[in-house]
């Protein structure tokens, strides 16, 4: 009788609180936070961004996020490049959860860039898409931790510049305040 009522009562422990585990505490709010981003550019040293990210879980499935980041990097020939991505991301989350969330990410951006050199300034704007997957932590109702990464596509035009590909992997950390 002892070991029946031992097994009822870890079978208990382990299965009642999934149904209370199953979703997300973050339906219906908006997250804000920042993150740390390292972008690895084909023909490019590795980059590391930081930024902000505004967070809209529409649902357990659905969410959108905008972004902003800033690289700056001075080079020894007085060259100097500033890069301001702008990311607009749809996320599609595959596991609801109270403990952790799983998604893929796909969306598109704007990548505004400055490159400085002694001789010529070139700046503009391009066009690029990315996408990946992701896991998001919630910790409290009101806090997350997050981590994605991305694949870049993004082919700016720089006559100052010999870099061709700016195509790379993008792995950000960071977290969420919702409210």
């Amino acid at each position: 009788m002892k070991s029946l009522c031992l097994v009822i009562g870890v079978v208990m422990l382990f299965f009642m609180p999934l149904s209370a585990l199953a979703q997300s505490p973050h339906v219906g709010q908006v997250g804000f936070g920042g993150h740390l981003a390292r972008w690895e550019p084909q023909d490019l040293e590795d980059t590391i961004f930081y930024g902000l990210q505004l967070r809209f879980r529409l649902s357990d499935t659905f969410a959108v996020e905008g972004s902003i980041d800033y690289y700056q990097e001075e080079y020894d020939n007085d060259v100097e490049m500033v890069i301001y991505p702008v990311q607009a991301t749809l996320l599609i989350y595959l596991i609801p959860s109270r403990i952790l969330e799983l998604y893929l990410n796909a969306g598109a951006g704007w990548y505004h860039y400055d490159y400085d050199t002694p001789v010529i300034k070139d700046d503009g704007h391009e066009f690029g898409w990315h996408g990946g997957a992701g896991v998001e932590l919630p910790l409290t109702e009101y806090i997350a931790f997050y981590g994605d990464l991305r694949w870049v596509y993004f082919k700016p035009e720089i006559e100052a510049s010999d870099i061709e590909d700016w195509n790379g992997l993008w792995a950000d950390v960071g977290f969420l305040v919702y409210f």
